[in-house]
């Protein structure tokens, strides 16, 4: 429920009993103004969602930055699965260090491809945490 029907149903109640209770009612008052209350909760309620919201735009930009590290790196993976570093794959001694040199990249680029996926599990995380306004 909205805080500003919150706010008339709490106040519909209040008069609702004030007038059950007929002339010079002794309804106890709230310690602080309600009214007031209520519009501190808006006003707190406004203020986390535009932090909310800007927080939603740094992770996009964030999970954007992941996607073209991982983008790059795939791209990257194929040029050294066809790369001969300037050996000649003839030579069984530059194949070796031609396919050990693959190895280790194709490994390397592996490793921080998992890294990624595991990042932007995080990111989908946050990024359901946030999908809703707080009404």
């Amino acid at each position: 429920m909205a805080t500003n029907d919150m706010a008339k149903n709490f106040l519909a109640a209040t008069s609702k009993s004030v007038k059950l209770l007929g002339k010079n009612p002794k309804m106890p008052a709230p310690r602080n103004d309600i009214t007031k209350l209520f519009q501190a909760i808006d006003k707190a309620r406004d203020a986390t969602n535009k932090a909310r919201n800007a927080l939603a735009d740094q992770i996009q930009d964030y999970d954007n930055a992941l996607d073209a590290v991982k983008n790059d790196l795939v791209s990257y993976k194929q040029q050294l699965a066809k790369a001969d570093f300037g050996l000649d794959v003839k030579k069984p001694e530059d194949k070796k260090k031609i396919v050990a040199v693959q190895k280790i990249m194709d490994d390397a680029c592996g490793d921080v491809l998992d890294n990624l996926i595991d990042l932007h599990k995080v990111v989908d995380d946050l990024d359901k945490a946030l999908e809703q306004d707080i009404k």
